[in-house]
């Protein structure tokens, strides 16, 4: 098994070329332009409808998620899903969208909305020929896939050819069962897209121009300390719904994260968008400079 999981991650650094979801390289004027326009649209948002600017700011673009689950149509909708590893965000995907939507290129699997995942996890072990197959094709493309083994056939076919089918997959190598979501992530080279000193409760959402996550403080206590966001390249700025204001955030870029600092208090919401191109890897912010401005 340890061979299996170390083969899948030289896999996919030879085939992703090292890319991961929700990491951006901004060097084009053109994503200013595009930054530009997102604030004029966030401005736009009268001052008397913050819940107005949150929505905008929250269904900006598409989601960010690494992690795609597969209920099946016959799974028990109730059934317990695997934890999801902190720092990292997971979607669902039906039947139809798997098998006329659901892509892959490089490693990385695409659904129809254009947002992207690194891992697709089967939830149930009765599978029907056409999603089985889908699978195979999509293993055989370089997808990371995990979850439980199917047992069973759901709908016409060949129970026996079914079986050799999942055998013949399950045997290759490019499928894993038995191992956890953080193991199958970090063996595909693919690191949390949102680190903090606690858990925190994100969604990121990824555009052209820019990266905006939502983030809230669950705990009953001050969040102090870095956050760590697998973005770089990008100036991290705070967009508070309430007011309407903006002010940049001091940060540094290291590697594959931008740290930023951002305080947050028990149970608070913040936005943060990563926008303009930044000119310089890491930046203090003194309090004077921390005024709100547009």
């Amino acid at each position: 098994m340890r061979r299996t999981v170390f083969m899948l991650a030289l896999l996919a650094m030879v085939m992703t070329g090292c890319r991961r979801t929700g990491i951006v390289n901004a060097d084009t004027a053109a994503s200013e332009i595009c930054l530009q326009q997102l604030l004029e649209g966030f401005e736009s948002v009268p001052d008397s409808i913050p819940d107005g600017r949150r929505t905008y700011l929250a269904s900006r673009g598409v989601p960010v998620a690494d992690i795609l689950f597969y209920r099946g149509d016959g799974a028990d909708a109730t059934a317990e899903l695997p934890a999801v590893p902190t720092g990292f965000n997971a979607a669902f995907i039906g039947t139809d969208a798997l098998l006329d939507s659901l892509k892959v290129a490089h490693g990385i699997l695409y659904d129809g909305s254009g947002a992207n995942y690194r891992v697709l996890v089967l939830l149930d072990g009765c599978l029907s020929f056409p999603v089985l197959n889908k699978i195979s094709d999509l293993a055989g493309g370089g997808a990371v896939i995990a979850g439980v083994r199917p047992t069973a056939l759901s709908g016409p076919g060949d129970a026996a050819a079914f079986q050799d089918t999942v055998d013949r997959l399950w045997r290759s190598g490019n499928v894993i069962s038995g191992v956890t979501l953080r193991s199958v992530l970090s063996a595909a080279g693919v690191r949390p897209d949102l680190k903090s000193r606690r858990p925190v409760v994100f969604r990121h959402r990824h555009l052209p121009e820019a990266d905006i996550y939502c983030i809230a403080n669950p705990d009953s206590l001050p969040l102090k300390g870095r956050l760590k966001f697998r973005v770089i390249g990008r100036r991290p700025a705070l967009w508070d719904p309430a007011t309407g204001g903006i002010r940049p955030l001091s940060y540094k870029i290291r590697k594959w994260k931008t740290k930023v600092d951002l305080p947050l208090d028990a149970g608070e919401e913040a936005f943060v968008v990563f926008g303009p191109v930044a000119d310089r890897r890491k930046l203090r912010i003194r309090p004077a400079e921390t005024e709100n401005k547009h």
